[in-house]
Formats: C-alpha cells, sequence, structure tokens
C-alpha cells in the first residue's frame, strides 16, 4: 500500500500481544507486511489510537478512495464549467455572426434604396428632357378637317397619328392623348382611304366618257 507524503514521513509503532515496536516509517511497516515478518493482525498506533494494520489498511484506502473521487468530482466540474465556457463563446459567436449579417443586409437594403433612387431621379430627369406633350387633339381635329372638308389633311393626321403612337410606345410622348391620337390616325387612314376611291372612281368615268 501506498501513502501519502506526509504519511511516508511519518513514524509508528507497532505491537504483537503487547509488546510494542519501533517507531518505523510507513515504508518499513510495508516491507515488514511483504517479508511476512508481521501479519495485518499487528497493531499499529495512529491519530491516538491502536488499531489493526488490517483496519489502518482499509482506512487508507478508503481515504484515499475518497480523495480520489473528490478529484474526479473536481475534475468532472471544470471540464463541465470549461464546456459550458466553450458552449457560451460559441452562442455569442454566432449571436454576433447573426447581428452582422443582420446589420449587412439593411445596408445593403438602404445601398439599394438609395442607388434606386438616384437612377429613378435620373431617369425622371432624362425622361423630363426627352417626353414631349401629346398632339391628340390637334390630330383628330386635323382628320374630322380632312375627312369633311380638305382631304389632304387625312394624310397629314395620319402620318401625325402613326408617328405619335410609336412615340408613346418608346416612352418619348405623353400617353394621356393615346385615345384622341389613336381616332385621329383611324379617321386619317379611313379619310384617305375614301378620297383615294373618289379619285379613282372619278379617273375611271373620266376615261370611260373620252
Amino acid at each position: 500500500m501506498s501513502q501519502p507524503q506526509t504519511d511516508g514521513m511519518k513514524q509508528f509503532r507497532i505491537r504483537w500481544r503487547g509488546r510494542e515496536e519501533g517507531p518505523y516509517p510507513i515504508s518499513d511497516i510495508e516491507e515488514r507486511l511483504r517479508s511476512s515478518r508481521i501479519g495485518l493482525l499487528h497493531e499499529i498506533f495512529t491519530e491516538e489510537r491502536w488499531m489493526t494494520l488490517r483496519d489502518f489498511q482499509r482506512e487508507q484506502e478508503a481515504s484515499k478512495r475518497a480523495a480520489r473521487e473528490l478529484l474526479e468530482a473536481h475534475q468532472s466540474q471544470e471540464r463541465e464549467e470549461r464546456e459550458a465556457e466553450k458552449e457560451e463563446a460559441k452562442q455569442e459567436k454566432q449571436y454576433r455572426s447573426e447581428l452582422l449579417s443582420e446589420e449587412k443586409r439593411r445596408n445593403d437594403l438602404l445601398q439599394a434604396s438609395i442607388t434606386g433612387n438616384k437612377s429613378d431621379d435620373f431617369a425622371g430627369g432624362a425622361r423630363g428632357q426627352i417626353i414631349r406633350s401629346s398632339r391628340g387633339g390637334l390630330i383628330l381635329t386635323l382628320a374630322i378637317l380632312g375627312l369633311f372638308l380638305l382631304a389632304p389633311l387625312c394624310v397629314v393626321a395620319w402620318v401625325m397619328g402613326a408617328g405619335d403612337l410609336k412615340e408613346m410606345d418608346s416612352g418619348n410622348m405623353e400617353t394621356s392623348g393615346r385615345s384622341s391620337t389613336g381616332a385621329g390616325y383611324r379617321i386619317g387612314i379611313f379619310g384617305t382611304i375614301i378620297y383615294a376611291i373618289a379619285i379613282i372612281v372619278v379617273v375611271i368615268i373620266e376615261v370611260y366618257n373620252e
């Protein structure tokens, strides 16, 4: 059996049937036990009392076992504390990472919003320079006058209406007058066709009369 260092430096008396010997260091007593010069029924004086070497060994083993269990419990507690610290640090790192990700997402949204507003302002300024006012009322008026008074005005309404509709489709002209522009465009086509037919008929009649 092994003893703590403090016990190893102690001197113990032993006795057998009332005959005392010693004092001996614990290493000497252990050697005597191994060589069978003394037995486990020999008594040893420790802590102000006599007890058999068997009981002494049992107490020593129990003391060492209790110390070992206490050490293991302490080590287990330290491991648990380290694991808890690692888990806490991991959660803190994850929380900070989520905060950084959320902040980055908000910054990206803010930057995109600012960029979008600038693009809209630029586009609006550009459109303000190239968008022209609708001429729907003028085209419709020319078409009606051409239909009833002066035929060439139908051709003018047709050409202007076609051009303005293309400009509206490309975004270069206001679309608020699309209906009147479309109406003038169609009337211009109709009037042009009617007058063209009338001219052809007149020409045919003149040729026939000759």
